[in-house]
């Protein structure tokens, strides 16, 4: 619920930036937010490869004759890690209130940070990125 509270506060805050407010009823845009969140599992593998000694030659004699040889020893060791995590997609979309005709949408993907803290600084950081995007930028 905190992380929803500060989404929509960041939103407005952009919204107001641009010099749109929030009205209940009756306004001329209509936004609307979506979030997913979809667990993910990574896969990483890391192979330590312990090279050894080994030797190659080629020897030959004569016109078109000739022997190969080659040894070699080594060992190589393969390590997997799995790890879960969270990743959020942000959808925003703004109609025209009267005919819901689709005026601009964005959308952002992102790692969501499992530390509630970090999240709080990092909310409005990604909603700023994301209304980079939007048509009307605030007034310099």
């Amino acid at each position: 619920d905190l992380d929803k509270k500060r989404i929509l506060e960041s939103f407005g805050k952009e919204f107001e930036m641009r010099n749109l407010s929030f009205v209940e009823q009756g306004g001329d845009l209509a936004v609307t937010l979506y979030l997913v969140i979809d667990q993910k599992t990574s896969t990483t593998a890391y192979t330590n490869y312990t090279g050894g000694m080994g030797y190659g030659g080629r020897w030959g004699y004569g016109y078109g004759m000739g022997y190969g040889a080659g040894m070699g020893m080594g060992s190589a060791t393969t390590t997997y890690s799995e790890n879960d995590y969270e990743v959020g997609t942000l959808v925003v979309s703004v109609h025209e209130s009267e005919s819901k005709k689709l005026i601009w949408q964005g959308i952002s993907t992102k790692t969501i940070n499992e530390n509630p803290k970090k999240r709080q600084k990092t909310i409005p950081k990604g909603v700023a990125k994301l209304m980079k995007k939007y048509p009307v930028q605030p007034p310099k």
